[in-house]
């Protein structure tokens, strides 16, 4: 199998999806308390974005 294009993504690439998934979260709880979050549970953060890629990636049409 040969590769004839590089992968980019663009305005549905993953990087997106992920970027407007915590554009939500920030809507839904406020800047504020993500802040709080993020700075005060680091590893909880780490594994709430860990956690979303592996669920995006499982998602079934």
């Amino acid at each position: 199998m040969e590769q004839l294009q590089m992968s980019g993504g663009g305005p549905w690439g993953g990087m997106r999806i992920n970027e407007k998934f915590f554009i939500l979260l920030r809507e839904l709880i406020g800047q504020d308390v993500l802040d709080k979050f993020v700075t005060e549970n680091e590893m909880d953060y780490f594994d709430l974005r860990m956690d979303f890629e592996t669920q995006k990636r499982e998602v079934r049409t």
